[in-house]
């Protein structure tokens, strides 16, 4: 799949649902019984129900997408296991999936959130498994077992105060993709991010940072 980004064609409108939203040349989000574009080699993935962070269409979503294709690489699945962390529609475990990734989860402290996120898995042929957030990076059962962990609403200071338990979650030499924090709060987060990380690559679309981390190989 191309996963050429989409600058000129950007569409957020968050109260309206009457467009497929899209993402890269290949990639677009659609709404209930909204007809495909009428073009050869399109993915296109289909939700239930309109979030702000949850379509591809706000800069935090999109620059979070362009980058979770990216990790290792363009030609490659993102690593697995994957699990989006603070999920709204299960967005990015979606286009997980879709890169070819094996086992993805998502984690949330809202039910609804949760449970919206398994739909949308299932509605695209997909399983998304739900778990608590904290459960989900539970060290009992979640020791270095993601190869991938990834958040587009990264400015959640619940989600901050649990970047050691991100930490251990993950397996040496995993990936981290935080993005969803505003430019105004990047330098702290990042800082607070680099006690644990590496900085692979930092970037940005239209003020809405996003950076990509990975764990020593040994610990």
């Amino acid at each position: 799949m191309s996963t050429e980004p989409v600058h000129g064609m950007f569409d957020f409108c968050p109260s309206e649902e009457t467009a497929p939203i899209w993402i890269t040349n290949h990639l677009v989000t659609l709404f209930g019984e909204m007809p495909p574009p009428p073009k050869d080699g399109i993915v296109s993935l289909r939700l239930l129900k309109h979030e702000l962070f949850g379509t591809g269409g706000h800069p935090a979503s999109r620059i979070a997408i362009w980058r979770l294709l990216g990790v290792p690489n363009y030609d490659d699945p993102v690593p697995t296991p994957f699990i989006e962390l603070g999920a709204t529609t299960g967005l990015l475990a979606l286009v997980a999936a879709i890169s070819g990734t094996e086992q993805t989860y998502q984690g949330s402290n809202s039910v609804e959130s949760a449970a919206l996120a398994e739909d949308n898995g299932v509605l695209n042929g997909f399983e998304i498994r739900s778990e608590p957030l904290a459960l989900s990076l539970d060290p009992d059962d979640r020791a270095e077992f993601y190869e991938c962990v990834a958040t587009q609403v990264g400015g959640s200071t619940i989600l901050r105060n649990f970047i050691p338990e991100i930490y251990a979650s993950i397996k040496p030499g995993g990936y981290l993709l935080w993005a969803g924090h505003t430019a105004s709060h990047h330098q702290g987060i990042k800082a607070q991010l680099e006690e644990f990380f590496k900085v692979e690559l930092v970037d940005d679309f239209m003020g809405w940072p996003a950076i990509v981390l990975r764990k020593a190989k040994t610990t």
